[in-house]
């Protein structure tokens, strides 16, 4: 039983990251070149 529930929220989580990532690749741009931004720091 608890592994079905485990298995249940792990479905729900990926398909409602994925509707997330659907709608908002404004996001991850944004998220993508702020890490590019913290790495070209953390070299400086």
């Amino acid at each position: 039983m608890r592994e079905w529930l485990e298995t249940q929220s792990d479905i729900v989580r990926t398909t409602a990251f994925e509707k997330w990532v659907d709608h908002s690749p404004e996001v991850i741009m944004a998220l993508s070149s702020l890490a590019l931004l913290n790495n070209t720091f953390s070299w400086l």
